[in-house]
């Protein structure tokens, strides 16, 4: 098939932010935040969802049994969130579109409430030589492109409608977020960071988006992308521990985990509307209660030694990673190391924290731990220190372990070059003797099987991704 036929998730959202003011006991209702000058800065009201599912496609699209399950798995989280959930199953172009219009004119004209619309179905994307690419939503009426073009052009709706769709809702902070593969022909990529005042985040309108790939690229029946949107909006998404999760944390969050996943076949995107009006501020969430990890002011919960709690001070500083590890054997201290670092990584006996444990693992490779270095390619291939991707200080890593025979290292190794990665990186591409997956597979899923937290979490390296929505 032509272009990209994935399974769209759509979503928008009304921003909030952080100190919380009036929050429930089962879930975390945002009314306000408090600055750090004591200044109390109202949020917004109330939280509307509108949640519409296609799986149930009569002309030649592949039916999406995976869809239900993606639509009560977001209800669920918003449902922490306190939004109040409307629901459309498998609606015509007209329904869907009637729909958006409803949820409009009925929540969309207060300001200060916080709004979500989310679709689930296929989504495609077209390129034209006069429009250039376009992506489209696809309701299930909708003939396939390569049957009936004018048939789909007529049933399809444009993301421009979505665009124009979203400038109409008076509401300041808008989210869309697609678990599709089409082109992001409406919204600009973002920097990784984040406004630096709240007040400033709250203020100014926003319309972000989110997509869970690139054009050409498809998505599994079974959404793996929903999976982590759903973590990311229990707290797993909040990297600074603020009790906070920002739109471009779960960005950053979703292209972290979802291209490890899916083993590159997808790559999310994030951005914000191309219109000066609508590309400031940042989505906020707030995590749930019992969910919440310590703050960067905390100090970390470590290892209960005398060399760790020495070393506190130092694994917490907010320098980034040593580009080039100067390696010092101390076995002692690099067990001890790496042993809070995999702590901080599994969200073992401690908060979750990808940033100590980057820091953790760079100071236990340092003094000579294997799979340490391996587990710095691992997060230096997929971005998930915070840093970027970085393909060639990945494949450099993961040369010592992989020579010594550590089975982490020779797992990445070998996918970097079942990729050709390493030529894309600027790395000499693959060298004579290379590595295949299904030559370490027994090895990986004995392990897996054993309880190996880090085998277990590249065992799906060796199975098909599940049918993907088309």
């Amino acid at each position: 098939m032509k272009a990209s036929l994935c399974c769209t998730l759509f979503f928008m959202i009304l921003h909030l932010s952080p100190s919380v003011v009036g929050a429930a006991n089962r879930g975390l209702e945002l009314k306000s935040i408090v600055l750090e000058n004591g200044n109390e800065v109202p949020l917004y009201g109330k939280s509307y969802a509108l949640l519409i599912g296609s799986s149930d496609y009569q002309n030649g699209w592949t039916p999406l049994p995976g869809v239900v399950a993606d639509i009560q798995a977001v209800k669920e989280v918003l449902e922490t969130h306190k939004f109040h959930i409307t629901e459309v199953m498998n609606p015509t172009r007209e329904q869907l579109l009637a729909a958006f219009d409803e949820f409009r004119r009925r929540f969309g004209n207060k300001a200060e409430d916080r709004l979500v619309i989310y679709y689930a179905g296929h989504g495609h994307s077209l390129t034209d030589p006069l429009i250039g690419e376009a992506g489209y939503i696809v309701p299930v009426e909708a003939p396939l492109p390569g049957d009936d073009m004018d048939g789909f052009l007529y049933s399809a709706i444009d993301m421009e409608e979505i665009r124009s769709l979203a400038k109409r809702f008076r509401s300041k902070h808008a989210y869309f977020v697609f678990d599709s593969c089409f082109a992001g022909t409406i919204f600009r990529s973002r920097a990784a960071s984040v406004p630096a005042y709240i007040s400033d985040m709250t203020g100014n309108p926003v319309r972000q988006f989110q997509t869970a790939g690139d054009a050409n690229e498809v998505v599994p029946d079974v959404s793996i992308f929903r999976r982590y949107f759903v973590r990311a909006l229990q707290g797993e998404a909040d990297v600074d521990g603020d009790g906070y999760i920002l739109a471009s944390e779960i960005e950053n969050y979703l292209k972290r985990y979802v291209i490890g996943d899916t083993n590159g076949l997808q790559h999310p995107r994030g951005g914000k509307m191309m219109d000066p009006r609508f590309n400031e501020g940042d989505v906020v969430f707030g995590v749930p209660e019992g969910r919440r990890r310590a703050s960067p002011s905390t100090a970390p919960t470590a290892v209960t030694t005398s060399v760790i709690a020495s070393a506190t001070e130092s694994v917490t500083a907010s320098s980034p990673i040593i580009p080039v590890l100067q390696i010092h054997a101390e076995p002692e201290t690099a067990a001890l190391y790496y042993e809070q670092g995999l702590n901080s990584l599994l969200g073992k006996n401690t908060p979750y924290d990808m940033a100590l444990a980057s820091r953790a693992m760079t100071r236990a490779a340092e003094a000579g731990h294997v799979q340490a270095a391996a587990i710095l390619a691992d997060m230096y291939y997929s971005g998930a220190d915070g840093s970027g991707i970085d393909f060639d200080q990945a494949w450099q890593m993961l040369q010592r372990p992989a020579q010594e025979g550590d089975l982490f290292a020779l797992s990445l190794k070998a996918k970097m070059q079942h990729r050709g990665i390493p030529a894309a990186g600027g790395v000499q591409a693959v060298d004579q003797g290379k590595l295949d997956l299904e030559t370490l597979a027994p090895a990986i899923i004995q392990g897996a099987e054993s309880g190996d937290p880090l085998l277990a979490s590249v065992a799906g390296y060796i199975y098909h991704i599940p049918p993907r929505r088309y």
